[in-house]
């Protein structure tokens, strides 16, 4: 599932501030730990969220997975455009609603000037929340499929482009695979 890292900003010495590592509470036990309060030690800091298994699986599967993959990749076939019915939209709000509990997370958790790496298109709205929320940290989202060029973003609706587009722009910088994307 998708995740983020959060750095501090290195000290005189070079030494890294603790790093956090935020993701999905995948598993019965990464639930477990999330309704504890507890943060996992794994030489780092994990903090897991604990969503709501519907809320999760419009997020993942129908948004991440069945629109912005498909997206990305170039692949929906221009001619049957995916159907953006009302079910979509209430799954675009999940999308949404995740985006926004991770904004908060990091917001709550990372140092004062901490640079934040967020990673992939499943967090593409964090840059944007997060910046209204946290304006001392410098966060980068990097991107690990293939970028849409704006022939295969015009596939999803005028407002959802933009708010993904926009959750970019919140951040400091982006990264991508190659120079083309």
């Amino acid at each position: 599932m998708a995740g983020l890292g959060s750095l501090g900003e290195r000290g005189a010495a070079g030494d890294a501030e603790p790093v956090c590592w935020i993701a999905v509470a995948a598993s019965a036990g990464d639930r477990h730990v999330a309704a504890t309060g507890r943060r996992v030690d794994a030489g780092f800091d994990v903090t897991l969220l604990d969503l709501d298994p519907e809320i999760q699986r419009r997020y993942y599967d129908v948004i991440s997975n069945q629109t912005l993959w498909f997206s990305y990749h170039g692949l929906f076939d221009s001619s049957r455009e995916p159907s953006f019915d009302d079910d979509w939209f209430d799954s675009w709000a999940a999308y949404r609603a995740v985006n926004t509990r991770f904004a908060e997370s990091i917001a709550e958790t990372a140092a004062i000037g901490a640079v934040v790496l967020v990673q992939d298109y499943h967090l593409a709205l964090v840059g944007r929340v997060l910046g209204r929320l946290r304006p001392d940290l410098a966060s980068v989202h990097f991107h690990h499929t293939p970028f849409a060029t704006p022939d295969e973003l015009s596939v999803l609706p005028d407002q959802v482009r933009e708010e993904l587009l926009d959750g970019l722009r919140g951040h400091t910088a982006c990264g991508f695979h190659t120079q083309r994307w």
